[in-house]
């Protein structure tokens, strides 16, 4: 939420989609003509590390210039929606609200985003064309954060210090902790999308079984209105003079 806009980029026409699965990027174009423009977060493990900063640092700011110049971005991603606020590009969160995960650590965020249930997502009447602004109140914890930020730094530049750590163990620590937490993190995003398919198929089944108990209950009472048309005529004084 820190980050500055950058110079020359200029709106386009286009729509991003991060982390969505193919059915809500199908939905999406089914509402639209703009372009869908398809990002996904999710990396093979190890294809960066061949990389040097300065290759990593070109490839985030292209994906952050891809979000600035964007029509809108929709996402499931904390990691996209944040940035895309200090860019000021409209964004929409897909909100989980089912994860205890996704409460305890999205919840705490996403009173500064516009956001829907994710579950909810296609039912949802939403302009794709003119998307709601984003809301201000992220602007107050943006400054809070700087101030902060510069703070820390300023006074960092007074401390002294005498040895420095050893760079090798500590990147030997920081490896093993992306390790043990990329198969937990992969897992969850895989049980998350599961879920959202799981629940869309069941409020499918919900929506048929409406539509099959409406129409039962129209042949009921169309019946029950034939009875009643019959019994008038069988009770009618022409209908007993005839027999």
């Amino acid at each position: 939420m820190t980050i500055e806009k950058f110079q020359n980029i200029k709106k386009d026409n286009y729509i991003v989609t991060v982390g969505l699965t193919d059915d809500e990027i199908k939905y999406i174009k089914s509402k639209t003509n703009r372009p869908i423009k398809i990002v996904k977060q999710d990396v093979k493990y190890g294809s960066f590390s061949a990389e040097t900063w300065e290759q990593r640092k070109e490839r985030v700011i292209e994906v952050l210039k891809l979000y600035q110049g964007a029509h809108m971005v929709i996402t499931n991603k904390l990691h996209c929606s944040l940035p895309c606020l200090a860019l000021e590009t409209p964004v929409l969160l897909l909100y989980d609200k089912s994860f205890k995960e996704n409460e305890d650590r999205i919840g705490t965020y996403i009173e500064y985003l516009n956001y829907v249930d994710r579950i909810e997502f296609q039912k949802v009447n939403i302009d794709f064309e003119v998307p709601k602004s984003n809301p201000k109140k992220y602007l107050k914890l943006r400054e809070e954060l700087i101030k902060k930020c510069s703070k820390f730094i300023e006074e960092s530049k007074n401390v002294k210090i005498e040895s420095l750590p050893n760079i090798d163990e500590y990147t030997k620590f920081v490896n093993s902790s992306i390790n043990s937490r990329k198969p937990i993190i992969k897992h969850l995003n895989e049980l998350s999308n599961k879920y959202v398919e799981e629940c869309k198929k069941s409020s499918k089944m919900y929506d048929e079984i409406n539509e099959l108990k409406y129409e039962n209950d129209r042949l009921r009472n169309e019946n029950n209105s034939l009875n009643n048309k019959l019994n008038s005529i069988k009770n009618s004084k022409s209908y007993k003079v005839y027999h």
